[in-house]
C-alpha cells in the first residue's frame, strides 16, 4: 500500500520552498501514491491536479482557506473543490487582498524600526504571493545580512519564523497589524458550495492556542456547518493527540485525514513529504477509499449534524481531554 499525504505545500502558497513539480518529484521518490497540495488561499495547484492524469501519483485537488475565530487564525482544508467556482474564487481573492494590506503594514512598521526591506526582494521571497511571516523574514535576512537583531531567527540555513512572528508580528508586538478574515463556518460553506469536502486542519494547533473549551466551541460551530473531516494525523500532533482526534472523528462520523504540512526543510525542519505519521492501516485504507471516491466523483456529501447529536459528542470530548 502506498503512502498518503493530503497536506503538502509548494511555492504557490508563498511560504514553501519547492515548486509544484519539485514537490511531485519528492512525493514520488518517497513512495506517496495519493497526494494533495492544498495551497494557502490559492487554487493553482487544484487546477493543475485536474489536468494531470498521467502522473505516477494520484492528485486530490485541494485548497487551505485562512479564517479567523476566537481571536486565532484557523485553517480549513477543502478537497475535491471546483477550482473555477466563482464564489470560492472571489472569497480567496478577497483574503489575498487583505493579506497584501497586512503585509504592507508590517513592512512599514519594520522599516520604522530601522530594517531595510526591498519591495522586489520581498516579492521574490513570497513567489509573487501575499507575503506571510516566513517571506517577510526571508526578505529581512537578505536585505539586512549584518543586522544582529535577525541572528536568532536564521541559523544553520533554517528560518525560525515562528519565533520571529512571536517577537515582532504577534498581537501586542511592535509590528502587529490586524487581519480580518472570514469565519471558519463561512469557509466550510464555500467549500461545500464548490462541490468539495471541508476538513479542519491540524486541530491540535488550535487546542494549544485557545484551550480545550475554545477548540470544543470551534468544533461545535463547524460540525453544525457541515464539516466533513478532521486532520487527526499531522506533524503538529503527538501520538496521544492523534489517537484522541481520531476517536473524535469516528464519534462524529467525520473522515479522519492525514497530512505532513510539508513546506520544505528550511521552513519546517524534520518534516518530509509522505512522512510516517503512525496512521493505522484501517484508517489509511478508509482515507484512501474516501479520497479516491472524490477523485472519481463518487463521494457522498455529509449533511449538517443536528445540534443535539453534537452536544452529546461535545461532552464526550471534554471528558476525553481529561484523560
Amino acid at each position: 500500500m502506498g503512502l498518503v499525504d493530503l497536506h503538502v505545500h509548494s511555492t504557490f502558497s508563498g511560504d514553501a520552498e519547492h515548486t509544484w513539480q519539485e514537490v511531485i518529484d519528492l512525493a514520488v521518490r518517497a513512495g506517496v501514491t495519493l497526494l494533495s497540495l492544498p495551497e494557502h488561499d490559492d487554487l493553482r495547484s487544484a487546477r493543475l491536479a485536474g489536468s494531470c492524469a498521467d502522473l505516477p501519483v494520484t492528485l486530490l485537488p485541494g485548497v487551505e482557506v485562512s479564517t479567523r475565530a476566537h481571536g486565532e487564525e484557523i485553517h480549513v482544508l477543502g478537497y475535491g473543490i471546483d477550482p473555477h467556482h466563482g464564489p470560492l474564487v472571489r472569497l480567496l481573492e478577497d483574503i489575498r487582498a487583505r493579506q497584501e494590506q497586512q503585509a504592507m503594514g508590517r513592512v512599514c512598521c519594520l522599516r520604522s524600526l530601522g530594517f531595510r526591506v526591498d519591495p522586489q526582494v520581498l516579492r521574490r521571497s513570497a513567489y509573487g504571493c501575499p507575503p506571510r511571516s516566513v517571506s517577510i523574514l526571508k526578505a529581512l535576512v537578505r536585505c539586512n545580512p549584518h543586522d544582529g537583531r535577525l541572528q536568532p531567527y536564521y541559523a544553520d540555513g533554517h528560518f525560525r519564523w515562528r519565533q520571529f512572528w512571536r517577537d515582532f508580528l504577534a498581537p501586542g508586538r511592535p509590528c502587529w497589524v490586524p487581519l480580518e478574515l472570514p469565519s471558519p463556518a463561512q469557509a466550510v460553506q464555500r467549500i461545500r458550495d464548490a462541490g468539495g469536502r471541508a476538513v479542519l486542519a491540524h486541530p491540535g494547533a488550535y487546542r494549544s492556542m485557545m484551550g480545550p473549551e475554545g477548540l470544543a466551541s470551534l468544533l461545535r460551530e463547524l460540525v453544525r456547518a457541515g464539516l466533513d473531516g478532521l486532520e487527526a494525523f499531522s506533524t503538529y500532533h503527538r501520538p496521544g493527540e492523534q489517537r484522541r482526534f481520531a476517536r473524535l472523528a469516528r464519534r462524529w462520523g467525520l473522515v479522519c485525514t492525514a497530512g505532513s504540512d510539508f513546506h520544505g526543510h528550511r521552513i519546517k525542519p524534520g518534516v518530509g513529504v509522505g512522512q510516517d505519521l503512525g496512521i493505522p492501516t484501517e484508517v489509511r485504507e478508509e482515507l484512501q477509499e474516501w479520497a479516491m471516491a472524490i477523485v472519481g466523483g463518487r463521494a457522498t456529501r455529509q449533511a449538517p449534524v443536528p445540534s443535539c447529536y453534537w452536544d452529546r459528542r461535545c461532552r464526550s470530548y471534554l471528558e476525553d481531554r481529561r484523560s
